[in-house]
């Protein structure tokens, strides 16, 4: 854990919960792509970069969830390096409660004051074209976050962040953070059209082949829509949301906890929402519950 691992020419990652991915700028300074899942991750990856006589002068941000930027405010003090998100992910990392309150839907409870899903507040700015250090370039692929971006560097690496989920996370737990299923869908298909010499995501090892990674991303499809069957079959008859959360959580042998609930509730909302959308479930009003049910 915490080994630092080279992948092309002048990247690198660092093995921890999050992966960490660093961009040699030149010989002194480097890129993160991401700073791990927590301030203690920061000053790992500090001390790494300290040991090979790096200076982090930036960091991107793939997406803003805790676990991708929960490094960032222990790094920047340290080095005063900029740190570049973007659009509306740029907001959740500089104001981090927002992105807990857009999962959970108002304001969140104590227990979701963690370090999982509560990062502290850093200063980032809108990435750019003209702002992005040479070499590097972005593409947006939103789905998982509202606007969660790829990093490509020049030397043939793509980061990834979580555009897909890795197949050990599918098996065991089934469901995944989605934000907006259609736009995840769309991602993943656009991700597999993007040529790479290896594509290296936070959470699964790095992939060295585009044939593989397209196997991936049908895993991430398949279970997309093995998810959207759950929900139509339990929508048969006329159930709130509690319900069908129940339901779908019993159907996976999952249990809830405060961060599942979040987790595993705003995915849900998001999923009965775009089925809506599609007129493949209504919804009605009875006794004061909003109820949904297959057509």
């Amino acid at each position: 854990m915490y080994e630092l691992v080279k992948l092309g020419e002048k990247t690198y990652f660092v093995d921890c919960p999050t992966r960490i991915g660093i961009y040699r700028i030149n010989d002194t300074d480097v890129c993160l792509i991401d700073s791990g899942n927590n301030p203690d991750a920061g000053k790992k990856v500090l001390k790494i970069c300290e040991d090979m006589g790096w200076s982090i002068t930036y960091i991107i941000n793939t997406h803003a969830h805790a676990d991708h930027n929960g490094g960032n405010a222990v790094i920047q003090k340290r080095t005063g390096c900029r740190i570049l998100a973007n659009k509306r992910d740029l907001c959740q990392i500089n104001h981090p409660r927002l992105n807990n309150c857009c999962t959970f839907g108002a304001r969140t409870p104590a227990e979701l004051d963690n370090k999982f899903m509560l990062a502290d507040e850093s200063k980032a700015e809108q990435i750019t074209s003209e702002n992005i250090p040479h070499g590097l370039t972005f593409a947006e692929y939103p789905g998982h976050s509202f606007d969660q971006i790829a990093v490509m560097c020049d030397d043939g690496t793509l980061f990834t962040g979580d555009i897909l989920c890795g197949a050990k996370t599918i098996e065991k737990y089934h469901i995944f953070f989605i934000r907006d299923p259609e736009e995840y869908a769309s991602s993943a298909k656009a991700l597999c059209e993007c040529r790479a010499e290896v594509y290296c995501a936070a959470h699964y090892p790095p992939i060295y082949s585009n044939k593989e990674l397209c196997e991936l991303a049908d895993m991430n499809l398949a279970k997309l829509q093995e998810i959207f069957g759950v929900i139509r079959g339990i929508c048969n008859e006329p159930k709130c949301f509690e319900q069908i959360l129940k339901e779908t959580l019993d159907h996976y042998s999952l249990e809830l906890s405060f961060n599942q609930y979040a987790i595993a509730g705003s995915t849900i909302r998001g999923m009965l929402s775009y089925l809506h959308d599609k007129g493949e479930i209504d919804t009605l009003f009875r006794d004061n519950y909003l109820l949904w049910q297959t057509k």
